[in-house]
């Protein structure tokens, strides 16, 4: 095996970047497709292989086996045929924490849309000038073939649940034509047909071609902001538009940390779109602050935000989190809000309050992004040396539904038994989805009921 150190804590890097006028953007470009050696990336993948402890053994074979039948065909030489590759043997683990990044499909290219997932569908929220009609559109097809049944056959490129799939992952692999023709779904390398319902209801099928301006990059979250021109790269627009009051947890979207306190004075709002420390800002200061506002505001609620948190460090929030119900009146209650989006740290984040005291805190909002029982804690990724592609690997296991005590493979018998919680389900004590209906009236229907409940001094409803 290759030794890599691992990070204690830290149960993923899906860590927030800021979204306002500095985010990132992707140049579409040609990719080469002439032949190329596959063998020293493939070689370097059978490293992975022997490495990641989420594949089962049987699994662990397969992957052997496929890896050892491209060295002997020499693999694919178009570069989309060959990511899917690498991504589908990395999906053998079935762990969200390992799978092969997507950075390498914004250079493949994608389409001019940029696409969100709600509760009732796949919504286009933004695009290229040209095709502006398609904002507010809820895809139904690819190819002619149904969105589920595209989803599903993407699903063999990427491990973890539904979920997590389709909030992180799915979209740019539904947008790039490359991706498509190579996978067997379209027959074009360079455009593909994409079938529409229309915001006035009328159905259509287009061709859009890969757009070879820039595309933005953000977190799924970011690109429901409405955007001033300054901040999407020339000839985007937004289905909002610009100066629209967004809910709140939708504001100020540089703010990593938030703490509000609402103007009621009885419910404390506080929002982690990261758990660990970013751009400068330290997530432990953060904390600090926000306790001695809590013994000074005495609010009858909280209510925790990590609906955006795709992980980090759970060391460094699981004592504050445990405490919450603590903080609260002793009528009080804590209110957790998850989403899909919710991953790793941010899932121990989100469920410290309940494994501290549950009939004091109410989980709301959807699932979060992974499995009671998952794969997490790594080093540096793997780099493949020829491509470039970097593919995260998982050491030790956490297992927050019954708790995970075995020294030799799980991470959380290193901790203080406190944080070596068990919860049985991740399940939401109440599930509430957010429409894309809800979405253009500006609401937040999970933050709505909590304080529903807050002002109608309900303890507890399932």
């Amino acid at each position: 095996m290759v030794g890599w150190g691992v990070r204690a804590g830290v149960c993923m890097a899906l860590v927030l970047v800021p979204v306002g006028d500095g985010q990132a953007v992707a140049q579409a470009s040609a990719v080469s497709e002439t032949a190329v050696d596959r063998a020293p990336d493939l070689k370097r993948l059978q490293e992975w292989v022997e490495l990641e402890q989420s594949l089962t053994p049987a699994n662990r074979l397969r992957a052997q086996q496929r890896i050892a039948s491209l060295l002997e065909t020499g693999g694919p030489t178009g570069s989309p045929e060959f990511f899917l590759e690498v991504a589908a043997i990395t999906a053998l683990a079935d762990n969200g924490h390992s799978n092969l990044g997507m950075a390498p499909v914004y250079r493949f290219g994608l389409v001019g849309i940029g696409t969100y997932w709600f509760s009732d569908g796949l919504y286009v929220v933004r695009a290229v000038e040209a095709n502006r009609r398609l904002l507010g559109a809820r895809m139904t097809a690819i190819g002619g073939k149904p969105l589920d049944q595209i989803v599903e056959r993407l699903r063999a490129y990427h491990g973890g649940t539904d979920g997590f799939f389709r909030e992180y992952f799915s979209t740019p692999l539904m947008l790039s034509p490359s991706i498509l023709h190579a996978a067997g779904l379209s027959p074009q390398e360079d455009a593909a047909q994409f079938s529409f319902e229309l915001p006035n209801g009328v159905s259509e099928t287009v061709t859009l071609e890969t757009y070879h301006g820039e595309i933005p990059r953000t977190r799924p979250w970011g690109r429901l902001l409405p955007r001033a021109v300054n901040a999407d790269p020339a000839g985007w627009v937004s289905y909002l538009p610009i100066g629209t009051t967004m809910p709140l947890a939708l504001q100020e979207p540089n703010e990593v940390f938030r703490y509000v306190l609402l103007a009621d004075k009885r419910v404390a709002y506080i929002q982690l779109r990261a758990n660990i420390d970013v751009g400068g800002q330290s997530i432990r200061d953060f904390l600090k602050q926000t306790r001695r506002r809590i013994r000074t505001d005495r609010p009858k609620a909280i209510i925790l935000d990590n609906r955006q948190n795709g992980g980090g460090d759970l060391t460094r929030t699981a004592d504050f989190a445990l405490e919450l119900p603590s903080l609260v009146l002793d009528d009080g209650m804590v209110y957790v809000l998850t989403s899909n989006a919710t991953f790793s740290a941010g899932i121990y984040t989100s469920f410290f309050p309940k494994a501290a005291n549950p009939a004091q805190t109410l989980v709301v909002g959807e699932r979060v992004g992974d499995r009671e029982r998952f794969w997490a804690e790594t080093g540096k990724p793997f780099i493949l040396p020829t491509t470039g592609y970097r593919i995260p690997y998982s050491l030790q296991l956490h297992d927050i539904g019954v708790g995970c005590l075995t020294p030799k493979i799980c991470h959380m018998a290193r901790h203080n038994k406190r944080w070596n919680i068990a919860v049985g389900s991740l399940d939401p004590d109440v599930k509430i989805g957010t429409t894309f209906a809800d979405y253009s009236q500006h609401r937040d229907p999970p933050l709505e009921f909590v304080l529903e409940q807050v002002r109608d001094g309900s303890r507890r409803q399932r």
